[in-house]
């Protein structure tokens, strides 16, 4: 009894040995390589807990990089180390030249969940990222965006109608207003939901739950924060998470919920799809659908169901969000806002005519590199180290508001509100023109 007593009291010994060993190992791993770190935070989580009490992973970030001093350091999320780096050669390399080592992305709790067969193109990882890239890219071209435009304008009809029920004089929260109109596009563009009253009702189900899924941080849940400081537990978790949904221990995520309403549409989309009596519908489900039926290999049901899903999660948000602090902006610059509504007066008679972002680009210049600013200076992804350095960015001050930095030529890698690289926003054309033109029609009727 006691030399078994004796066993599993130097089992345990040697077993913490490791477990310290692994940890210094990991722990050393910048060290070794002369890369500077911020204080580590928790043994256990790393700098993980800084991170998740930040008002924002990215002005965290950017409060390291600016205390370090370094274009480049080190960060431990758990004891995996990762890399922090705002320096454009660096992230050349790794995001465009060497693109083939580093193509797939960390795999989420919620990548864990979709599994492999409802991966989408943000989540989606080697060969099966390549074949959809390749059948969905074209469905975001000029040509195809064009049937698109007259939703979208519909939609910006029915936000300035809304405006002028409301008033010129009474308090309006445009945030709001954006979000619906943002739902409101997303309904019509992406899932051809023409009849949709997102905009008119507060009490929208696609929009509450929309609203729901944006509440809260979902990296910040329990079992994505266990994902996030041991990734090997992935599938383990998935199971569990599904065991407490079984019974009924866990209440439906927003998104769960979406995915299963907004599934039945894809599925009666394709059932009709080879229908020829039936109605040719003009959205984005119906493009990836024509899309992937003229390639080799094709989209999934649950593919396609994933990537419609993938427009509302990667659009809704940072469009209204983007549209907001253009209206903010305008509000507290009037120098800015009298050189737009100059540039649309100058433009009012071809307004009607501008059928795609092109034209738009071409007849407002200064709408777009208002809006490029906007992008600039507001951004919501981790790269505000770079669109606040001096040397990409100068010789005007950084933390002031200038749309006429961006008639300037840069870096082609120092601008990156879509990302970069071969895994850059597939949509970046449609949100552009979507933006350009609510902003350009709500500026004319309201100011």
């Amino acid at each position: 009894m006691v030399s078994l007593t004796v066993f599993l009291f130097v089992f345990l010994l040697i077993l913490i040995g490791l477990l310290c060993y692994f940890v210094h190992c990991r722990r050393v791993y910048f060290i070794r390589r002369n890369i500077p770190t911020p204080p580590i935070s928790s043994l256990l989580f790393g700098h993980l807990t800084t991170l998740w009490s930040a008002t924002s992973y990215s002005s965290q970030l950017y409060q390291w990089t600016q205390e370090l001093n370094a274009p480049t350091y080190g960060l431990f999320e758990g004891t995996c180390p990762v890399y922090v780096s705002s320096n454009l050669e660096f992230l050349q390399e790794v995001f465009v030249k060497q693109f083939i080592k580093f193509n797939s992305r960390r795999k989420t709790f919620f990548a864990h969940l979709a599994g492999e067969e409802r991966a989408h193109l943000v989540i989606a990882e080697a060969d099966q990222w390549k074949r959809q890239r390749t059948i969905i890219s074209p469905t975001f071209s000029a040509i195809k965006m064009r049937p698109l435009v007259p939703k979208m304008e519909e939609c910006a009809t029915v936000l300035i109608e809304q405006l002028d029920i409301i008033g010129k004089d009474v308090p309006i929260d445009m945030c709001e207003m954006y979000k619906r109109f943002s739902m409101d596009v997303i309904c019509r563009c992406a899932f051809g939901i023409d009849d949709t009253d997102v905009q008119k009702n507060p009490d929208n189900i696609y929009l509450e739950k929309t609203t729901e899924l944006f509440a809260t941080d979902a990296e910040l849940r329990p079992l994505a924060k266990i994902n996030r400081i041991l990734p090997q537990l992935g599938s383990l978790l998935t199971h569990f998470f599904y065991l407490l949904r079984w019974f009924n221990l866990s209440k439906t995520p927003a998104n769960l919920w979406l995915v299963e309403n907004i599934g039945q549409l894809v599925y009666v989309r394709l059932q009709s799809i080879n229908d020829k009596k039936s109605k040719r519908h003009v959205d984005l489900m119906q493009l990836m659908i024509e899309a992937a039926q003229s390639e080799t290999q094709d989209l999934s049901a649950n593919e396609l169901l994933s990537n419609v899903m993938a427009v509302l999660t990667a659009g809704h948000e940072t469009t209204s969000f983007a549209l907001g602090t253009c209206t903010y902006v305008l509000a507290t610059r009037p120098d800015i806002q009298e050189k737009v509504l100059s540039e649309l007066h100058e433009q009012s008679n071809s307004l009607d005519s501008m059928a795609n972002y092109d034209t738009l680009i071409s007849k407002l210049p200064y709408m777009d590199i208002f809006i490029r600013e906007v992008l600039r200076t507001r951004v919501q992804v981790d790269v505000l180290s770079v669109h606040n350095n001096p040397d990409y960015w100068g010789p005007q001050p950084v933390d002031e508001f200038w749309p006429e930095r961006h008639l300037t030529k840069r870096h082609p890698l120092a601008y990156m509100p879509f990302g970069i690289g071969p895994r850059i926003c597939v949509g970046a054309r449609l949100a552009l023109c979507n933006g350009n033109q609510i902003m350009s029609g709500t500026i004319a009727t309201r100011i």
